[in-house]
């Protein structure tokens, strides 16, 4: 295999692996947003407020943000333990 051919391979996989970021990351949203949608129909189901269980189900769940943040490095970091 030539260099070039060796490059292109190299950014084949390269792309393939940031589209799996997006993928993963998308679906790691959708799985954050079903755990907090479960335990707010738990709360409202014991008598709170929508409005009430809603906050008190983002609160038990944690900052969103940075656990979308830090299962993504955990999955980058197994991508790159496999060379992507």
């Amino acid at each position: 295999m030539t260099w070039l051919q060796q490059a292109f391979a190299d950014l084949k996989v390269r792309v393939l692996s940031l589209v799996g970021r997006r993928t993963m990351r998308a679906r790691l949203a959708e799985e954050m947003a079903t755990h907090v949608a479960m335990r707010e129909d738990q709360f409202i189901a014991s008598g709170c407020s929508p409005a009430e269980a809603r906050r008190r189900a983002r609160r038990e769940f944690g900052n969103v943000a940075v656990l979308k943040e830090s299962a993504a490095d955990m999955w980058c970091n197994d991508m790159n333990i496999f060379g992507f």
